[in-house]
């Protein structure tokens, strides 16, 4: 199961569920036992721009893998450590602009 946030054109993040927002950020739920791809969809904020590169850096999740299209980042959570974490994701434009998101995790038993 994918799950995704999309980037408005404001720069808002707006998350779909099963993510939701807490305060300022975007959380999701992720059983210690679940393997899990998130996607970043940068399109509303791009607009004609595309992605040169995108990077993640992790606390506290497991990242086993990473990958973008001009448009979108996405990464593989295959673990919680501990009971929550966060995953930030960085992007570069061909235009040389940059922008982050920070994707928090909290830890469930299922």
């Amino acid at each position: 199961m994918n799950r995704t946030v999309r980037i408005l054109a404001s720069g808002a993040v707006q998350p779909i569920p099963p993510l939701y927002r807490n305060g300022a950020g975007v959380m999701a739920d992720q059983d210690t036992n679940e393997i899990m791809d998130y996607t970043v969809d940068w399109t509303g904020w791009l607009g004609s721009d595309t992605i040169s590169s995108s990077t993640w850096t992790a606390t506290g999740v497991t990242l086993a893998s990473a990958a973008n299209t001009t448009k979108q980042a996405s990464v593989r959570v295959s673990a919680v450590v501990g009971d929550s974490g966060e995953a930030l994701n960085r992007v570069t434009t061909a235009l040389g602009a940059v922008k982050d998101v920070t994707l928090r995790f909290n830890e469930i038993e299922g």
